[in-house]
């Protein structure tokens, strides 16, 4: 999913719920869905412009402590207590076809598209946008840089450009003596 990809579905029509709320969390901040699910909001520190959150990941179980947008604070509701899970009745079940619905009318087309394509959209959109492999790595949470080195794959604008970062317009005579050739 590129930025005007994700761009486009949110300004879509779709009624606000949790499973959109949860969504969009999980593309400004990277989190696996088992850690969107699974947020509470004593997690949620700071103020706007330093806000960050403090969880413990849990496929890695490492412990984190992660900086937050404004907009990623902007898109959740009211503050709950502190235990309360900032997500309430998020279920794996209806992301899904809440995804495919919503990709669908937002008229972006996307081949089985997961809970799971969310965080790749994050670490692709940061790519594209020039953030090095190595800071979404960390933001990601992984252990090994190889596996974020696997959405660099997915990387074809940013294969596209390198083709004209090289040029020649500073020798316009080598153009005219090589076309002859």
């Amino acid at each position: 999913m590129t930025l005007e990809d994700f761009q486009q579905l949110i300004s879509s029509p779709m009624a606000d719920c949790v499973e959109k709320q949860a969504s969009i969390f999980a593309v400004l901040t990277g989190l696996r869905f088992c850690d969107v699910k699974g947020l509470k909001w004593q997690s949620l520190k700071g103020a706007q412009g330093n806000y960050y959150m403090q969880f413990r990941q849990q496929k890695t179980d490492g412990a984190e402590t992660f900086p937050l947008s404004d907009e990623a604070i902007q898109v959740l509701k009211e503050r709950g207590d502190s235990n309360d899970l900032v997500f309430e009745d998020l279920r794996y079940s209806r992301m899904k076809p809440f995804l495919t619905y919503w990709l669908s009318d937002a008229k972006i087309e996307k081949n089985n598209f997961t809970p799971h394509c969310l965080r790749q959209a994050y670490a692709t959109i940061q790519l594209n946008a020039g953030t090095s492999v190595y800071t979404v790595k960390e933001m990601l949470g992984h252990k090994s840089i190889q596996s974020t080195m696997r959405y660099l794959h997915l990387l074809d604008s940013t294969k596209k450009e390198t083709t004209s970062k090289i040029t020649m317009e500073k020798t316009p005579a080598v153009l005219k003596v090589h076309r002859n050739i």
